[in-house]
């Protein structure tokens, strides 16, 4: 059951706000209606959730990205992004949420956004948009990136390996590369890399390790076309290479 108000926009509505916004008139007419719908949309989802973070002290917030934009830690803020991560039905809406609980001083936010990533599917509200779920899920995987660490091995690595969750899995297996205390991290990224929706982020998940281990992977991807991937393979053969010439 969904707990935002979901508006009705009618073409009227959406021609008010286009006349009087002239950031909207600059564009052409069908992409200034798209962002005009998308704009009413989002105001109308957002606002129980801007309500209730004014109730704690954030007023003056028009989009949650806001709490962002103030430059503070929004410690009080946490808990209410948390409750309504799962509750938010606009795609925007949830993917600013999912950003606003990314930075690593938000704490105890894991679970959350784990159960939130391995949802079967979202009841999203809006035009059809069959990329919405997966940007959802991906802005999600980003958030638990950026949480990454050796407690959370066993939830990743379970991700990482499972292919329905598709390309949405490439921030997961990033954010394994933050983990090199765990004994058997860097044999599943190696398998990994031969995996081709998630590959470039296991080899720059090894990058980060740069493990002995996996310089077979770097040299075999230091030519490869994808330029990130290559990048970061030959940094971390050069830094292995050198390692090893030392006697580090």
């Amino acid at each position: 059951m969904r707990e935002e108000p979901v508006p009705r926009i009618d073409d009227a509505t959406v021609d008010s706000l286009i006349a009087a916004d002239c950031s909207l008139q600059a564009l052409p007419i069908e992409a200034a209606r798209i962002r005009a719908r998308n704009r009413i949309l989002y105001e109308a989802t957002a606002r129980p959730v801007l309500d209730a973070l004014a109730a704690a002290g954030f007023s003056g917030l028009r989009t949650i990205q806001d709490l962002q934009r103030s430059g503070t830690r929004y410690v009080a803020a946490v808990p209410i992004l948390v409750d309504w991560l799962p509750r938010a039905t606009y795609d925007a809406l949830k993917i600013d949420i999912a950003r606003m609980l990314a930075p690593t001083w938000v704490a105890g936010v894991v679970p959350v956004l784990l159960r939130e990533f391995m949802r079967e599917e979202y009841d999203l509200v809006g035009a059809p948009n069959q990329n919405a779920e997966v940007l959802v899920r991906m802005s999600i995987a980003d958030a638990l990136e950026h949480h990454a660490c050796d407690d959370w091995y066993d939830e990743f690595a379970r991700i990482a390996a499972d292919l329905r969750w598709g390309a949405a899995r490439q921030p997961i297996v990033l954010g394994l590369g933050r983990m090199r205390h765990h004994p058997e991290v860097v044999a599943l990224l190696i398998r990994l890399a031969d995996d081709a929706e998630v590959s470039a982020m296991a080899v720059g998940a090894l990058a980060r390790l740069r493990p002995l281990a996996a310089r077979d992977v770097f040299v075999r991807f230091s030519d490869d076309a994808h330029p990130q991937k290559r990048r970061w393979a030959r940094q971390a053969l050069k830094a292995i290479d050198q390692s090893s010439a030392s006697g580090t």
